[in-house]
Formats: C-alpha cells, sequence, structure tokens
C-alpha cells in the first residue's frame, strides 16, 4: 500500500510541537499529530509519496527496538537517510541534528512512539525534526576532536560556541565565546556537570549538551550515548 503525505513548508500539519518533562527517563506531553495517514492520490498537489519503513507503524518499531534485530538497524538508517535528505533540501540547513547522537534520536523516537503507537514512523521523525529544528547549523561549521580524560568526542566548532554561550550565562564561563576547547571550557562543562549532577568528564557529550540546551526539559533520555558524536 502507498502513503501519501501532504507536504507543506517544515511539514506544516503533520509536524506537532511538544513539551518535554523528564523525571529519570522522558515523557513527552504531545499536542495532536494529526491521525493515520491519509491515502490520497498520488498525483495531487503539494504530496508526496512515502516509502520505505517510514510507512511501519510506531509500535512495529518499538517491537523490532525491544528484540534489537537487524529490521532495528534499518528504521535507524531510514532516519538517518531522511535526516541527510532534509539537509540537502532545506535551504537554511546544514545540519538539521548537528550534535545529537544517534542513540539521542532513538530515545527521543521511542518515547514518542509510545504514546502514539499507531503513528507512521515517518511522523516520528517528522516530530523530532520539528522538535530540534530551532538548534539545526545553518551555516558551515569546522568540526573538531576535543579530549579530556583519553576520551574524544568530535563536534562543531558552532555548537561549541553556542554551548559557551550558555555556559557563560549560567555563571560557570568567563572566557572567551570563540568555539575553541582549552582549559577554560573544559573547567566550565565539569563545574555545569557538577551543578547537575552528571558525569564530571568536562567534554561536551550527550548528557550534557542535552542539559545545557534543554534544561527546561530537564534531564536527558534514559539512553544518549549510543553514536556519541
Amino acid at each position: 500500500m502507498q502513503f501519501i503525505f501532504e507536504s507543506r513548508k517544515h511539514m506544516g500539519t503533520i509536524l506537532m510541537t511538544a513539551a518535554v518533562a523528564v523525571g529519570m527517563g522522558l515523557a513527552l506531553a504531545l499536542y495532536s499529530v494529526g491521525a493515520k495517514a491519509q491515502e490520497d492520490a498520488a498525483g495531487a498537489e503539494n504530496s508526496f509519496a512515502l516509502k520505505g519503513l517510514g510507512q511501519a507503524t510506531c509500535n512495529q518499531y518499538l517491537q523490532e527496538r525491544g528484540a534489537e534485530s537487524g529490521v532495528y538497524g534499518r528504521f535507524m538508517s531510514w532516519t538517518q537517510g531522511y535526516l541527510s535528505a532534509y539537509n540537502q533540501m532545506q535551504s537554511d540547513t546544514v545540519d538539521i541534528m548537528p550534535w545529537q547522537s544517534t542513540g539521542l534520536q532513538a530515545s527521543l523516537i521511542t518515547e514518542y512512539c509510545k504514546q502514539n503507537r499507531e503513528a507512521r514512523y515517518f511522523q516520528a521523525v517528522a516530530w523530532l525534526v520539528a522538535y530540534w529544528r530551532d538548534d539545526r547549523l545553518q551555516s558551515r561549521s569546522e568540526a573538531i576532536e576535543v579530549t579530556a580524560n583519553d576520551r574524544t568526542i568530535t563536534i562543531y566548532t558552532e555548537i561549541l560556541r553556542r554551548a559557551q554561550e550558555a555556559l557563560s550565562e549560567r555563571g560557570h564561563y568567563d572566557g572567551p565565546i570563540d568555539g575553541e576547547y582549552g582549559d577554560g571550557t573544559r573547567a566550565a562543562f565539569q563545574a555545569f556537570q557538577k551543578a547537575n549532577n552528571l558525569q564530571q568528564t568536562g567534554l561536551p557529550d550527550q548528557r550534557s549538551l542535552f542539559a545545557l540546551f534543554r534544561g527546561g526539559d530537564n534531564a536527558a533520555p534514559a539512553s544518549t550515548d549510543g553514536g556519541e558524536q
């Protein structure tokens, strides 16, 4: 069966806004997503054909994730293909997920799907894009490696610059906002991590960046470290 979705700027009516509230995990307070995929005529104006695993339901995704099956890996491959296509097609986007690991992406999709089991997997990924759109990388930025305690992370200098700004606003950093990872930035991350009961790596790791950029959402999902950038 072929599913056709209405296509509007930034996925318009099929994207939903969300607020995130978490305890140890992540519970999403979701607004309506719209009903199931509508089977419109393939030639209808402003519509597109949905391919592959995007047609699967959230419930199918959850089953495959729970089984840690090869199909679950294909779901994540489909997601990365979707994100790459989004980066290509949006003139104001270089990277829609500039620091978020595949582990963090999967955790957020999982929480969405738990509350929208009959939604198409495409809708979950489209929601993920809407959730992170304001955090996207809009222009080219150098990717650098930062190391502390024998652990290395690759990060865009623009994301590191944003992190320095956020750390400065919280009183942890008083150095230059230059996107460089020096002793001052490392110490600032450690101070922030200590204040937020996070592992004191001194690195811009997934949990730290989530807490720093999405502080109103409290903690990161339980699993965020897979595919650390």
